[in-house]
């Protein structure tokens, strides 16, 4: 019988180690998760898996999806607005960039772009997406990007991307707080009381 006991034992030894590394393992999947539906809400596993978000092969929806909503900043003087479709990776993307003069006469981008393909840019440019939270554009949570210099923010809503960046060395992680908060998402532009310079 005391034999039997020591077998169970020395058995409960072995197997207790690999039952906690595998709860420990269970654990992080779970925070990992966590982050993903903190950082990009429901879309992010559709974020995550690029072909989820990609277009179809052969066919170019970006000719007939038009940009509905766009974003705005407050408190800044327009400089020029264009609409083009831009090729990303192979896949085309109507993109409305709007440069915008701070006050201390920094420049800064607001971009819309559909598809949501558009935010592959930033992978495929070997930017880095911070492990910060808290960042938005508007009402729409947002990720912050760098390559070490260069600052962005995105944020996706639907199949439409919503983007603010400043050229290299212009900015860090504070402005573009600061910037993502004062943007507005809107299909009519800025209330009336809200116009720009």
């Amino acid at each position: 019988m005391a034999r039997k006991q020591k077998q169970r034992n020395k058995f409960r030894k072995r197997l207790a180690p690999i039952l906690v590394s595998f709860a420990g393992m269970l654990l992080v999947a779970f925070f990992v998760y966590l982050l993903l539906v903190w950082e990009f809400g429901e879309q992010g596993a559709e974020m995550m898996v690029p072909s989820l978000a990609a277009v179809l092969p052969g066919e170019d929806s970006s000719e007939s999806e038009q940009i509905k909503k766009q974003v705005y900043l407050r408190n800044c003087t327009l400089l020029m607005e264009k609409e083009e479709l831009e090729d990303i990776k192979g896949k085309k993307c109507r993109v409305l960039t709007r440069k915008y003069q701070l006050m201390d006469g920094r420049q800064v981008s607001a971009v819309t772009a559909v598809p949501s393909y558009y935010a592959e840019r930033f992978s495929a440019a070997g930017w880095q997406a911070q492990l910060v939270v808290g960042y938005v554009i508007g009402d729409l949570t947002a990720v912050a990007y760098s390559d070490g210099s260069a600052w962005a923010l995105v944020a996706r809503e639907g199949e439409t991307v919503y983007c603010i960046d400043m050229p290299e060395g212009e900015t860090d992680g504070s402005t573009l707080y600061g910037l993502g908060t004062e943007a507005f998402v809107s299909e009519k532009g800025l209330p009336a009381d809200e116009g720009v310079d």
